[in-house]
């Protein structure tokens, strides 16, 4: 079942670059203003115990962001993005409630008419320990932007955005012993709307 929902959610990474690279210039014309100043705070998502802080900078045709949070599981690898839909509408960080099979688990997948497609790749870390800290710049979208590989200024307003942690180990029944636990690296575990300060 692990196994299953890492490919859904493979599928689902897929499906939503696609989606995403479709829009439109006009649907994501806003320009960020010179040196404007956002922040989140990270809650958990998947009773992580993820927490945690990050601060975005829009100046001059970059951003710059700053993110910490604590609560990972050590010794592996957590991806991190921004998140939304890039048509101005507000993506929020799903509840529970969204997890539609009712299996306990809120999938990337699940998560994703609430927080909506990837939109910045922010890093793939391995973390030491249970903490994940980083600085760092960005002037392009990425692979998944809108449109691909556009100027960061091409998301238009940072405060429609969330900005999501990934990574947790999943077992598909609590008594299932530890061997047969799988590491799901698309897992959210933690998620901060983004909010002009």
């Amino acid at each position: 079942m692990v196994q299953r929902r890492t490919l859904v959610a493979r599928a689902a990474i897929g499906t939503a670059a696609a989606a995403v690279a479709a829009l439109t210039a006009t649907q994501a014309a806003t320009a960020h203003g010179s040196d404007d100043e956002f922040r989140g705070n990270l809650k958990m998502l998947n009773h992580s115990g993820v927490h945690g802080k990050v601060r975005l900078n829009a100046d001059d045709g970059t951003v710059e962001v700053k993110l910490r949070a604590r609560g990972l599981e050590e010794m592996q690898v957590h991806m991190s993005h921004i998140h939304g839909h890039g048509d101005g509408n507000q993506a929020t960080c799903p509840k529970m409630s969204a997890d539609t099979n009712d299996d306990g688990v809120l999938t990337f997948a699940e998560g994703l008419p609430d927080y909506g497609p990837v939109m910045v790749g922010l890093g793939v870390d391995l973390t030491n320990d249970d903490e994940l800290e980083y600085e760092r710049t960005f002037t392009m979208t990425g692979a998944t932007g809108i449109p691909p590989n556009a100027a960061i200024t091409a998301l238009g307003d940072l405060d429609q955005y969330v900005v999501v942690v990934h990574g947790m180990t999943l077992a598909d029944d609590p008594d299932t012993p530890a061997v047969e636990r799988a590491y799901v690296a698309s897992l959210p575990v933690a998620c901060a709307v983004i909010k002009e300060h």
